[in-house]
This record gives C-alpha cells, structure tokens and sequence, in this order.
C-alpha cells in the first residue's frame, strides 16, 4: 500500500473489577465485574489527513447498597472523527 492508504480495524476488551466499599454513606457498596469493548475502523485518505468511526460498549457493573440490587449498565456510545497530522522535523 502507498503512504497514506491504510486502513485498519481494532478491538479493545476489558474487564472493570471493582472492590467493596464499606464506608458509602455508613452502607455497603458492592459492584460486580463489567465488561467493556471498544472499537475503531480508521482510515488513512492521504498521507496527512484519517478519518475514524469508534465505538463503546459497557455491559455489567450492576451495584447493590446493603444487598439491595441497582440496575447494571448496557451503555453503547458511536462517534466519529477527523485529523490532520502534521509533519515531523
């Protein structure tokens, strides 16, 4: 491929661990593990100007204060992006 021609495409996993915390408020803060994956397709249209699509998605983490269950995320957040890079001396 010529300078400024590539494009690529990558997956990022994660697991969030999360520890108690036994003084909320004088309550008990559990949260269970959460799984996170982020994604970017990112292309090169010249040798000094990309552009990128990038996603997000969080599943998991669902907290409970004294064993009292809250709701666990499943959050997915899409966005693009534009860039100039200049050159180096």
């Amino acid at each position: 491929m010529g300078a400024g021609r590539r494009t690529t495409l990558e997956f990022l996993p994660a697991i969030w661990l999360f520890g108690d915390n036994n003084d909320y408020v004088g309550q008990t803060l559990k949260t269970d593990p959460m799984f996170q994956l982020d994604g970017h397709l990112t292309r090169d249209f010249t040798e000094h100007f990309w552009g990128s699509l990038d996603g997000a998605w969080y599943y998991g983490g669902k907290p409970s204060i004294n064993g009292v269950p809250g709701k666990e995320l499943n959050n997915l957040g899409l966005d693009s992006r534009l860039g100039i890079r200049s050159t180096t001396i």
